[in-house]
């Protein structure tokens, strides 16, 4: 009976100790996990064309002014976005209270959209008339110059290795590719940096290099937009002028639908083909 005791306790002494362990484990665990999720970067290993860059670094909201201003005063709006509250030549960002700005302390954050489009508003909360700077970092297998498409709310600013590649002072909900311009790589990493001010109610951008996949979908939609810059850059980077869908259809079908004058004229100074037969119009709905 002694012997059944003296087991009993010393498996209960042997519980006690395993459960002490699991706890200590669990609350190394805990305290480790703030760091771990602090080191949380937006560094891609490589050019990835026609996919969504969804992780980034954010710092704001960034007030344009001292005070609020009225939402018809342009003038402080756009004058805001031609001055930057940070050196944009940023060799490396890291997460955390790391930017002095008017004597505040504002903290790089780690954010991932869960498909394509950042909502600022999410990250930051209900903001007008502020901005924020978005900071990635991308690898190059090789020198190369590429197309970057960006959609945003409101104007935008982009740096490649902190030169000013492209801006656009605008109001305008986020739509997809809104934007195209050049960007040229350089061999190792590269850093990108926008900035994104915000007028009133909605805040955010997505953005992504596109590949000769998308094209001709490309194409097609900013022939329907009468976007004739964008028409010319993807037809300068190897955008064929008589590429079709799956339907049939060529950009310079979209021109002609759409009665895009402009856009016609520039693909067939391109070489489109105007003999290209128009598909079928039940083909062409939905």
């Amino acid at each position: 009976m002694s012997f059944k005791r003296n087991q009993s306790a010393l498996l209960f002494v042997i519980a006690l100790c395993v459960a002490c362990a699991l706890t200590n484990v669990g609350a190394q665990a805990q305290a480790l996990s703030p760091r771990l999720a602090s080191q949380e970067t937006a560094s891609y290993p490589s050019v990835q064309p026609d996919q969504f860059l969804a992780k980034w670094l954010v710092l704001g909201p960034l007030p344009i002014s001292p005070g609020k201003p009225k939402p018809e005063d342009q003038e402080t709006q756009k004058k805001a976005f031609g001055v930057e509250f940070i050196n944009p030549k940023l060799a490396a960002v890291k997460p955390g209270p790391s930017q002095q700005i008017d004597g505040k302390k504002y903290e790089w954050r780690f954010v991932q959209a869960p498909q394509d489009i950042v909502d600022l508003t999410q990250t930051f909360g209900d903001s007008e008339f502020v901005a924020a700077y978005a900071w990635a970092e991308i690898n190059a297998a090789e020198a190369k110059t590429m197309l970057m498409a960006l959609g945003s709310d409101d104007g935008v600013k982009v740096w490649l290795n902190g030169q000013l590649v492209h801006e656009n002072w605008i109001g305008r909900a986020v739509v997809k590719d809104d934007d195209l311009f050049p960007l040229s790589f350089k061999k190792g990493k590269n850093q990108l940096l926008l900035k994104v001010q915000n007028m009133q109610q909605a805040w955010g951008f997505c953005a992504r290099v596109i590949g000769p996949t998308l094209f001709t979908e490309k194409l097609i939609s900013y022939t329907e937009r009468g976007n004739l810059d964008a028409l010319k850059l993807l037809l300068t980077y190897g955008a064929d002028a008589d590429s079709k869908t799956k339907f049939g259809l060529t950009a310079l079908h979209a021109a002609k639908i759409n009665g895009r004058e402009g856009a016609a004229k520039l693909l067939l100074e391109k070489g489109a083909d105007p003999k290209i037969a128009m598909p079928a119009p039940e083909t062409l709905v939905d």
